[in-house]
């Protein structure tokens, strides 16, 4: 259905003429932006995923250290197990060897759960920082596009990504109208750095901390 003869229709619906509401939904000048595209293509956005993976990297580091201790008792529990095990072994020895066996693998039960402990914080830290990330950046681009749709006259201005709580595209058609994404792109990428790529589509990842 063309989106003159929804309007159309809801204007009857509404108690309106049918030729003085059909003549109003078809002056109307109508935009279209595509919100997802210009939040991937918004430097800012380049910046917030740069800003996610160096945090990345630091937990990456810590992680990767922590584990890298992990190993080292636990190769200390194994030689400690070995003597403990040989036959030639003196009772006074192994009962000296069985409590630094057991210290040691106190050792690892705690290291690995400040270590999990770790990781579900930070991911946690990298989440919240993003969505708060990610929503001032959306605000700015959605005061951006009001500004623009008032400069330049549009009576509505749709956002073609989106999509309804059925998950069907909000905008399945519509005739006329005129897409200025990239006016908005331009306008926001105006003060942007040298080094920006603005052929390079980004987005805001929220990663999982793996430790390995």
């Amino acid at each position: 259905m063309k989106l003159s003869h929804s309007l159309a229709a809801l204007a009857i619906s509404l108690g309106f003429g049918w030729p003085a509401s059909l003549q109003a939904a078809e002056d109307m000048k109508i935009g279209i932006v595509d919100m997802q595209s210009i939040f991937s293509q918004f430097y800012r956005t380049q910046e917030a995923e740069t800003d996610v993976n160096e945090q990345r990297s630091v937990i990456k580091k810590e992680v990767d250290e922590r584990r890298a201790r992990q190993r080292e008792l636990i190769q200390k529990a194994e030689n400690l197990k070995k003597l403990i095990d040989e036959p030639s072994t003196t009772e006074d020895f192994r009962k000296a060897k069985f409590q630094e066996y057991n210290g040691l693998l106190n050792e690892l039960r705690a290291l690995e759960k400040e270590t999990q402990e770790y990781i579900v914080r930070k991911q946690r830290q990298i989440a919240d920082s993003s969505q708060r990330t990610v929503k001032g950046i959306f605000e700015e681009i959605s005061e951006l596009v009001e500004s623009v749709a008032k400069e330049d006259g549009y009576d509505l201005v749709f956002d073609k990504s989106g999509l309804s709580q059925n998950r069907i595209p909000f905008l399945l058609y519509s005739k006329d109208a005129v897409d200025f994404s990239q006016k908005i792109v331009d306008k926001l990428n105006a003060d942007a750095p040298e080094d920006f790529d603005a052929s390079a589509e980004v987005d805001v990842p929220v990663p999982a901390v793996e430790g390995e």
